[in-house]
């Protein structure tokens, strides 16, 4: 290590920093190793590719998403003077309060007017199970498609409420009633008696184009507009995610200006080539002694100056 990497330190000082960022000397297990699936980096290059080409072009893109907040979003945990003769910290409410869900989309000019859809849910699971393919393709018929310049690309992830298919083919899970059902409708004759992997046969080999297209994609086409979806676990890449944040930050920085705060940046960092927002966040004073800490939100967080190094 010390002629290939210039390491200066000795055997006993490497063990204690290996040891400190969590590694431990074992028996190594051949069978565990982290590998990125071979498709979804496919579909990564795939997606950069066409993102590149586009982004050179004359055409707009939209990039959609949802997200979620609780009426009485607050934390359970944070840090209190354990001297105080009083009780401190958060005043928890006594309930999240209703969840809303927002749907919303925006280009590089902001938020595409008229395509707020702002709704109240259920308060239970994933805020993705409050979706579903009904309510998504209405909003994208209604509020999106009118507000958007002609021939742009909208930019999308695969939730399952984007990716309804309109003739969507059984599979070997559907019972033999559905899977001959389904091949009636395309004009099939179906024989008396067949075993089920029989008619799973015949679905394969009557399977078109048409039948695995989305009814979103197909939309978007019909009124001159194109359909990018995003690569799988890469939502870093939709940049409406860093929109939410920037969304935050101006609220931040109107609650701060009494604070002498003039600017406020999040720190980002690169995932996979992308910017992807940290928790971490930047703020500028217009006066040179800093205030010892800041309210945000509901908690008192400390500030602690920054000076970055000269670039040489």
């Amino acid at each position: 290590m010390k002629s290939n990497l210039s390491y200066p330190g000795g055997r006993e000082t490497l063990r204690k920093v290996m040891k400190k960022i969590g590694f431990r000397y074992a028996s190594v297990d051949g069978r565990k190793f982290l590998m990125e699936r071979s498709d979804v980096t496919s579909a990564r290059c795939k997606f950069l590719k066409e993102m590149k080409a586009l982004t050179s072009s004359d055409k707009t893109i939209v990039y959609l998403d949802e997200t979620w907040i609780n009426q009485n979003h607050t934390v359970s945990k944070c840090w209190v003077d354990s001297t105080s003769g009083k009780a401190e910290g958060v005043r928890v409410p006594t309930g999240k309060g209703g969840r809303w869900i927002i749907l919303h989309a925006g280009t590089k000019n902001g938020f595409v007017p008229e395509a707020a859809l702002i709704f109240q849910a259920k308060n239970v699971g994933d805020y993705h199970d409050q979706m579903n393919a009904e309510t998504f393709e209405k909003w994208f018929q209604v509020q999106l498609l009118p507000n958007i310049p002609p021939s742009s690309v909208i930019v999308m992830d695969n939730a399952s409420y984007h990716s309804r298919k309109k003739h969507k083919p059984p599979t070997g899970s559907n019972n033999k009633a559905t899977i001959i059902e389904w091949l009636e409708k395309k004009g099939i004759t179906v024989p008396e008696g067949l075993l089920k992997v029989e008619l799973m046969e015949l679905v394969t080999r009557h399977i078109t184009a048409a039948d695995t297209n989305y009814v979103i994609d197909n939309t978007a086409s019909e009124h001159g507009h194109r359909v990018v979806r995003l690569p799988p676990y890469h939502c870093q890449y939709n940049l409406i995610e860093l929109i939410w944040a920037q969304l935050k930050e101006a609220r931040l920085l109107d609650e701060q200006q009494s604070s002498g705060v003039v600017n406020v940046e999040r720190l980002q960092k690169k995932i996979h080539g992308a910017l992807t927002p940290t928790p971490t966040m930047f703020l500028t004073f217009d006066r040179l002694t800093l205030p010892s800490s800041v309210k945000l939100a509901w908690l008192l967080r400390p500030v602690k100056p920054y000076v970055p190094t000269p670039k040489q």
